[in-house]
């Protein structure tokens, strides 16, 4: 039985939570009105008339005994004029709720500014998974839904439909959802609707591990010299450098002249335009200093390679791949598959495997620390790796 007790501020801040039970204390005042203690030491104002209902008034923080109080007695007096404030106030949190429904974004309206402000800097071929995946799957079913308007039952639910039906897709996707609701999470416009980050559990499906690669030398050298002679020139000079450098295809299409440094040979990759997400000085070859003046000629801005004068970056699709492989007469394979052709000759060729994650951008923890201590060392390290690897390819 609860106790009852003219009802302080003082009293409230004073009393001790059970850690068994709901403690109530009801003031002798205005009758129905009182204290709820949790076991967890929440402690709230609440007014119970039966068989009305009962309603919670605030927190003891957020709100005043005798303000509290006072909403009791008003609403013992509505009772008394033959209305029902609890059904009221109902009523009242369900207009709040529909009016902040209407207000809220969608899914789809998000995601198609972040498919402007994120997904469209990214490769080709990721744009167009991202999007058709989302689009297809994702924003299909909850596309007009807020982002926090979505369960964790149901996200799960969803990974599990797909993972039987498309459990590559699926792989994906987790890493898509995941990647755009962390946008939404800072952005000023969406933070508020976020909640969290969604947990799908892990994607129960086997993973296709790539190892095409080249493993010849001569099959390497025939594709190098192959280059020569195919169209766009600016297109071949891209993949050259790309054969030389062992980077990203995106980070060399995205390459500007203002990120070479002529005079010292480097190339400074923003942070926000490799995958690493840190500042990168690449040192340069006097082979791909050589590639990058050829392609720009005398244009002082722009993207370095380009087919319209530095307005956009080339375009290196299935139509380049196919002819490179042609012309060079070698197996087929992707420009994914280069940079993983020029990590294992490098291997090969006795590069230490720190060296060559350097190279490709990959950064471990070791690898980080090593960066960390000195610059030029490292550097001096990565120019050797790329003069060995030059006079493999035949460069």
């Amino acid at each position: 039985m609860a106790n009852k007790m003219l009802l302080t501020k003082e009293f409230a801040q004073r009393a001790e939570p059970d850690p068994k039970r709901n403690l109530e204390f009801r003031d002798s005042e205005v009758k129905g009105f009182g204290l709820y203690v949790s076991p967890k030491g929440h402690k709230a104002w609440f007014f119970r008339q039966n068989p009305y209902g009962y309603t919670q008034l605030g927190s003891i923080k957020e709100k005043g005994v005798a303000k509290a109080r006072r909403e009791a007695a008003a609403m013992k007096d509505q009772i008394r004029a033959g209305r029902n404030p609890f059904e009221e106030l109902k009523r009242a949190k369900r207009e709040l709720t529909r009016a902040a429904t209407e207000t809220k974004p969608t899914l789809l309206e998000a995601w198609n500014r972040y498919e402007q402000e994120v997904v469209s800097t990214k490769s080709d071929s990721h744009r167009r998974n991202a999007s058709g995946s989302m689009r297809r799957n994702f924003l299909s079913k909850f596309g007009n839904r807020a982002p926090n308007e979505i369960t964790r039952k149901e996200f799960l639910a969803f990974r599990e439909a797909h993972e039987r039906a498309r459990p590559a897709e699926m792989r994906h996707m987790k890493s898509y959802i995941v990647s755009f609701y962390k946008w939404m999470a800072e952005s000023a416009s969406y933070m508020d609707f976020v909640g969290e980050i969604p947990h799908l559990g892990q994607v129960k499906a086997p993973q296709n591990i790539r190892t095409r690669k080249l493993t010849q030398q001569s099959h390497i050298q025939a594709l190098w010299k192959a280059l020569d002679g195919l169209q766009p020139r600016v297109g071949a000079l891209a993949v050259k450098f790309l054969i030389l450098s062992n980077r990203r295809g995106i980070e060399v299409r995205r390459m500007t002249p203002q990120q070479i440094d002529f005079d010292r040979r480097l190339w400074e990759i923003p942070a926000d335009q490799n995958k690493s997400g840190r500042e990168i000085r690449q040192p340069l070859t006097p082979k791909m200093m050589a590639i990058i003046q050829e392609a720009i000629g005398n244009r002082p801005s722009g993207y370095v390679f380009s087919t319209t004068q530095g307005e956009r970056m080339v375009a290196l699709g299935s139509k380049m791949t196919n002819a490179m492989v042609a012309a060079a007469n070698i197996p087929h394979i992707s420009f994914h598959d280069i940079r993983r052709t020029i990590s294992t000759g490098m291997e090969e060729l006795g590069v230490p495997h720190r060296v060559i994650s350097l190279t490709a951008g990959h950064f471990s923890a070791g690898i980080e620390e090593h960066y960390r201590q000195a610059e030029r060392r490292p550097q001096q390290e990565m120019l050797n790796a790329y003069l060995q690897w030059e006079k493999f390819v035949g460069a």
